[in-house]
């Protein structure tokens, strides 16, 4: 997945599954619940005569307590030279921007979005 790819990418179940997959590390197979997620199968009743729940990821994009969790998993995992990743976010009423950098190296590229942990989510993917 591109940078412009993850900086484009809405909140929803899509977003929440890749970080479950790539930063949270809570699933083994992304595909499969990627493609869930674009079909709509995540959190649903489904079943016959048994009572079925497929449960998706935490709504790591749209809830500001899931996304403080990636901020902890984030800060305890060591980037590419060893050291683990501090997080810079700011914002406001105007958007956010967020970067994870690894010790207080940072030559990570800015995540934009309109909320918090939409930032945190694009960040986490891009560090």
């Amino acid at each position: 997945m591109t940078e412009e790819e993850i900086q484009e990418m809405p909140a929803g179940r899509e977003m929440d599954v890749l970080v479950a997959c790539r930063v949270m590390k809570t699933y083994l197979d992304e595909p499969v619940m990627v493609d869930m997620a674009r079909k709509g199968k995540l959190d649903r009743y489904q079943g016959d005569q048994d009572d079925v729940y497929i449960i998706g990821p935490d709504l790591y994009s749209t809830d500001i307590a899931a996304a403080w969790k990636v901020v902890e998993r984030m800060s305890k995992t060591n980037g590419p030279h060893g050291k683990e990743y501090a997080c810079h976010i700011g914002g406001g009423a105007k958007g956010w921007t967020c970067q994870f950098c690894p010790g207080c190296v940072c030559h990570a590229h800015d995540a934009k979005a309109k909320t918090a942990p939409l930032v945190v989510c694009r960040a986490a993917l891009l560090a």
